[in-house]
């Protein structure tokens, strides 16, 4: 998500998120999970980064899957004219390039996983 959102917001299609503003990042920063943690009572816990990885056959796949599971990507390429799509899949495309890997696109990331007590 982290480049489709990136192309969204050079395209002007989405405004940039105000600092502190929810969204899927908002909890990307071990140091806030665990003030969130400690303001609710928790004493103890543990943050841990878990290696993740998702796999597309193509682009095409990555903008099917994407529209099915995503709200932001969804609400914004189902507003673009057919043009745009077919200009946003081009750019998609070649963003993955770096990733692609035995004729498909693998596009790693990091989870931040917490748990407390």
């Amino acid at each position: 998500m982290a480049i489709s959102g990136r192309l969204f917001l050079a395209r002007g299609y989405v405004p940039a998120p105000e600092p502190g503003a929810p969204g899927m990042f908002a909890l990307a920063s071990e140091e806030r999970v665990r003030a969130l943690q400690a303001a609710a009572g928790f004493d103890r816990g543990r943050c841990e980064d878990v290696p993740v990885l998702f796999v597309y056959r193509d682009v095409d796949e990555y903008v099917a899957r994407s529209r099915e599971t995503g709200g932001l990507f969804r609400r914004v390429f189902d507003g673009l004219s057919a043009e745009e799509r077919a200009s946003l899949t081009a750019e998609l495309a070649a963003a993955f390039d770096p990733f692609a890997a035995g004729g498909r696109i693998e596009l790693p990331g990091l989870a931040l996983c917490a748990v407390a007590s």
